[in-house]
């Protein structure tokens, strides 16, 4: 076994840094020590998709680069999306939730923290977010990302907008 703390706390560090998403959750599982260091390291994915499928359905390998994967008939907890918006910066982020459950809001609240180049909400099938889609919170997507790609959201007002327009000019 590899006494990997005889080694500097600086090159641990970025040997996580360098590591997947998944692996690294898994790392921060291993010990304390390791956990600590995990969750100080920053790191940067280019393209991430979140997203729930049934566990009936085949899922589509089309995506590539880093994929979270929730199965409808499971629960879960929010602590991974939870660690992963503290640490990672993300250049495009796709969610494609379907449920309405307590997790799902929690899910699309932490999307808040993320730093984010571009968002794609995924509306099509997911009322909860057509219903949490309103100026607020809406605001606050515009402040974690500097794209957002929305679809069918009528209850984003003008005035909204308005404030969105005068940050940007």
């Amino acid at each position: 076994q590899f006494p990997i703390f005889a080694l500097p706390t600086e090159l641990i560090s970025h040997s996580i840094s360098s590591l997947s998403m998944e692996d690294r959750l898994r790392v921060a599982g291993v010990n304390k020590k390791l956990n600590i260091m995990e969750l100080e390291s920053k790191y940067h994915v280019e393209k991430m998709m979140i997203e729930e499928v049934s566990a009936h359905e085949k899922v589509m390998c089309t995506f590539s680069d880093q994929r979270i994967t929730f199965y409808e008939e499971k629960s879960y907890s929010s602590d991974c999306i939870r660690r992963i918006s503290k640490n990672a910066s993300i250049g495009y982020l796709t969610i494609v939730l379907t449920g309405s459950k307590k997790f799902h809001r929690e899910i699309y609240n932490l999307i808040k923290e993320f730093d984010i180049g571009e968002l794609n909400l995924g509306f099509e099938r997911h009322q909860m977010l057509k219903e949490m889609m309103v100026d607020s919170f809406f605001l606050d997507l515009t402040k974690a990302c500097k794209i957002i790609y929305l679809y069918d959201c009528e209850k984003i007002t003008s005035e909204a907008l308005y404030q969105v327009y005068q940050v940007i000019l």
